[in-house]
C-alpha cells in the first residue's frame, strides 16, 4: 500500500482523492510499482482521477471496485463470499 483516500468528510479532508492526485503529481517514483486502485463500490467514483493519474504518469495501475455488502453482486450472498468475490478481482 502507497497510499489511501477518503471522503471530504474524513480525516478533515486531508486525504482526499484530490490529494492523491497530487502527491501522485509530486512524488511520481513513489507510485511506479502500485498496480491497483482499490475502490469501495458504495463510495461511487472517487479512485477515477487516480488511476487517470497514475496512468498519466505512464503506470498502468487498475481500479478495481471491492464490495462490503452481501447481495451487491450476484453470487456473494453472504459476507464469506463477498470476500471471496473481492479476493477473485485481483488474482
Amino acid at each position: 500500500m502507497v497510499n489511501f483516500f477518503a471522503p471530504e468528510f474524513a480525516l478533515n479532508g486531508t486525504k482526499t482523492a484530490a490529494r492523491v492526485v497530487d502527491d501522485i503529481n509530486a512524488n511520481p517514483e513513489k507510485y511506479q510499482n502500485v498496480k491497483y486502485i482499490i475502490e469501495n463500490m458504495q463510495s461511487g467514483e472517487l479512485a477515477k482521477g487516480i488511476e487517470e493519474s497514475l496512468k498519466d504518469k505512464g503506470i498502468d495501475a487498475e481500479r478495481v471496485i471491492f464490495t462490503n455488502f452481501p447481495g451487491s453482486v450476484e453470487g456473494a450472498d453472504t459476507m464469506a463470499e463477498v470476500l471471496n468475490h473481492n479476493k477473485q478481482i485481483v488474482l
